[in-house]
């Protein structure tokens, strides 16, 4: 009798358990996160945006998501989390990140208690004035400083104007013109200081944020290729699921590979490769990677 109870809360247990598994794969336990685009370069302090998709089983795009991106300096391991908002496409996501200190970062993408890792980013140093650090900043001394400037033109040029208006004599002729010489110079000095920030901010020399050398395995892994394939070069991340073939030693002709990255269901309709959205760069690129 207990022997018989013994074995009937086992089976419980491992009903229980298949459920649990059951429900987070239909929950989408197991999804594919494709970044649409890796950012080119990266500036400390200046905000970007990242981009994904979440395909449930990956093939069926997922709204609802929760989904979160979280980035690491690796040498000081100084963090950043955040959520991502829904986009205006259905199943995509969107962050504004801001990598505070220059030097390379880790981040990934965590949906439904799983994590995704990305490509490691470079971030480079904001090479602009302590005063203007950026076209915001410079905008923002625009309406900040003018009005102390102009509010004291306005005031100076009423106070010049009635005294000259009670008594007309060059030198109150002249404090209505200085009055209003400092009005427009309120207006110029702003947008002097615009200009400069956008000036200084545009003479910073983009440096990639991934290295061209290592943007093949960046893309096999920022579009989902490691979720569904094994690749043996690729070491920033693991496979998920051995969905797909081995792509370690790839041998198929690259016109064809380019196609079938383009539009698989052009080649073969029942796949279950979704169609990616690539760029005829990404695809180049992963092309000749796969082709290494």
């Amino acid at each position: 009798m207990k022997r018989n109870r013994l074995v009937k809360h086992a089976w419980w247990l491992l009903l229980i358990a298949l459920l649990g598994v059951v429900g987070q794969t239909f929950a989408g336990g197991w999804s594919v996160v494709t970044v649409s685009a890796l950012p080119k370069s990266v500036v400390a302090g200046v905000p970007f945006t990242i981009q994904f998709a979440v395909r449930g089983h990956g093939q069926q795009l997922f709204g609802g998501v929760p989904a979160r991106v979280t980035a690491v300096h690796t040498a000081t391991q100084e963090k950043i989390s955040l959520p991502a908002d829904e986009a205006s496409t259905v199943g995509y996501y969107e962050a504004e990140v801001v990598l505070p200190t220059a030097g390379q970062w880790q981040w990934k993408i965590s949906t439904w208690n799983v994590d995704y890792p990305m490509p490691p980013l470079a971030v480079q140093s904001a090479a602009v004035s302590p005063i203007f650090n950026n076209e915001a900043d410079g905008i923002n001394a625009k309406l900040f400083i003018s009005p102390i400037f102009l509010v004291v033109g306005i005031v100076g040029t009423v106070l010049a104007f009635f005294g000259y208006w009670r008594k007309r004599t060059l030198m109150r002729l002249g404090w209505v013109m200085g009055a209003v010489g400092v009005v427009i110079l309120s207006f110029g000095w702003g947008w002097r200081g615009s200009e400069t920030a956008v000036a200084q901010n545009n003479s910073i020399t983009p440096v990639p944020a991934i290295a061209a050398e290592g943007l093949g395995e960046s893309l096999f892994v920022a579009k989902g290729c490691i979720s569904c394939h094994q690749h043996d070069k690729v070491t920033m991340a693991d496979n998920l699921v051995n969905f797909g073939p081995n792509l370690t030693n790839y041998k198929g002709h690259a016109d064809y590979l380019t196609q079938w990255l383009n539009n698989p269901a052009d080649i073969k309709p029942d796949t279950q490769m979704p169609r990616l959205g690539l760029s005829d760069e990404e695809i180049a690129v992963l092309v000749s990677f796969l082709g290494e």
